[in-house]
């Protein structure tokens, strides 16, 4: 069975089952709905779930009673709680027992839209996240190996699509035709998911970061080396006449001064005393 936008309505209340269930139709979600607890736990054990709108008052069984069970029969779901008892124990006790949010009666219907989406979306993010996380087994050879990838990519707080396009830049910075596309298709992404993850995560543009991981390499072989500019040029990814443009433009040097500039304080650090 597979979650397509899946919503459960569960409220004693028929006419407001079948209002939000006209509404969420409207909106493109596949509906499904209640008016009992018992009713509910048995579309539970027959089809999967993303969301439930719970009322908590139900004539069978308390709302929050229900919602353990949800979350042992249909695990990954999120669950709002609907009350026309507006009280902080009601909903300390309901965010304790699992549920993801909290509204009260009358329902404002956007509020209850937005956080429907909210929900879908934050779903969505952690279920690419886990298929990404389960690929990883097949490449890692230890499972300490497997853990520390699993810590640099939560520590980052991006998605692992975004972490992998990262990653795959660092590694092909030295070729002078990577683009965007390419990156994109190397991770297994389409190019506008990926714009749109960067621009939601990343402060500089692709292009800056590409630039400022070449303008490092080329920085280090300039003082480390003596390869010519070209050749420090073709190293970092740039073409030589590209590479002078931007190194000056970051440096505020063209390579060669950079250069000179830098060997110059490492002959005075070097020199030994008379």
């Amino acid at each position: 069975m597979e979650k397509e936008n899946n919503i459960l309505i569960v409220d004693d209340d028929e006419g407001t089952c079948k209002s939000l269930k006209l509404i969420f139709d409207n909106k493109g979600y596949k509906v499904d709905t209640a008016i009992s607890g018992e009713s509910a736990i048995k579309k539970m054990r027959n089809k999967l779930f993303n969301i439930a709108v719970l009322d908590i008052k139900l004539p069978d069984i308390e709302g929050v009673d229900l919602i353990s069970s949800f979350k042992r029969t249909n695990p990954g779901i999120a669950i709002i709680i609907v009350t026309a008892y507006a009280s902080l124990k009601t909903a300390m006790r309901a965010i304790n027992e699992g549920a993801n949010a909290y509204i009260t009666k009358p329902i404002n219907i956007y509020e209850l839209l937005d956080k429907i989406k909210e929900l879908l979306e934050n779903q969505k993010k952690q279920n690419l996240m886990e298929t990404e996380y389960h690929k990883l087994i097949k490449y890692k050879q230890t499972k300490k190996e497997l853990l520390e990838e699993r810590k640099k990519i939560e520590n980052l707080k991006m998605p692992y699509k975004l972490y992998s396009a990262i990653k795959y830049i660092k590694q092909n910075y030295e070729n002078p035709r990577l683009h965007l596309k390419d990156i994109a298709s190397a991770v297994e992404i389409n190019l506008k998911s990926l714009s749109r993850l960067w621009e939601s995560y990343m402060e500089l543009s692709p292009k800056d970061f590409l630039n400022n991981i070449r303008i490092e390499k080329a920085t280090n072989l300039l003082i480390k080396t003596d390869l010519p500019i070209s050749k420090v040029a073709k190293k970092s990814g740039f073409s030589k006449e590209y590479f002078c443009i931007v190194f000056k433009a970051k440096t505020q040097q063209t390579p060669m001064k950079y250069r000179k500039s830098h060997s110059n304080k490492r002959t005075k650090g070097t020199r030994k005393e008379p």
